[in-house]
């Protein structure tokens, strides 16, 4: 206990006080994942997937991982420009992970890349 103006506050292992010591919750990073059957061939198409990305990302990293392993493993990645967001790409997953803005407006529309346009790239 720490003694303040004759109150007593509890006091975390920090030393910072429990009671209103936390900023208000944000939402500072999320996940989209959309899940298909193997597609063994996946890698042939990281060009179709740059044409759709090329004006927010970088071009694509690939990954050299022989198609016969892990399905699950990343074969090329997108990084967006603006760095806040990387898009991996596997055999059986898209994932695009975001981090957002300090500055963020709570109304803000956005809208995500990894869209049903880039799921039929994969079909």
């Amino acid at each position: 206990m720490a003694e303040r103006g004759g109150k007593a506050a509890t006091m975390s292992a920090t030393g910072m006080a429990s009671k209103g010591a936390f900023l208000p919750a944000k939402v500072v990073s999320g996940a989209i994942a959309l899940t298909f059957p193997r597609q063994a061939d996946v890698r042939r198409k990281s060009n179709g997937f740059e044409d759709l990305l090329k004006v927010d990302y970088e071009q694509p990293q690939v990954i050299n991982i022989p198609d016969e392993l892990n399905p699950d493993l990343p074969r090329f990645l997108f990084a967006a420009k603006d760095e806040r967001s990387l898009i991996l790409v596997s055999q059986t997953i898209i994932q695009q992970n975001i981090a957002f803005p300090d500055d963020i407006p709570l109304d803000m529309e956005w809208s995500c890349p990894v869209s049903v346009d880039s799921e039929r790239l994969c079909y």
